[in-house]
């Protein structure tokens, strides 16, 4: 016969539905602009850098696209 203890409740037992607290979500992206804050915290500066690091990217894609156009459409044609 399988005896089965009791279990001791819950330290916090959560309420019924009804009863919860409502809290409002706070969302996970801090931007400056969306609650009128100004201040600049500590991880703005990864997005400056990330910012650069795009401009850069950007940069060298056009410099090589340009590199191909100029072989194929410009060096290619006035060398054949």
């Amino acid at each position: 016969m399988l005896v089965s203890a009791a279990r001791p409740p819950h330290p916090d037992p959560l309420p019924p539905w009804g009863e919860r607290e409502k809290k409002p979500r706070e969302s996970p992206m801090r931007l400056p602009c969306h609650k009128g804050e100004g201040k600049r915290g500590r991880g703005d500066n990864a997005v400056d850098e990330l910012i650069v690091t795009r401009a850069i990217h950007f940069a060298a894609t056009l410099t090589a696209a340009g590199v191909v156009f100029f072989l194929l459409g410009v060096a290619e044609p006035a060398f054949a």
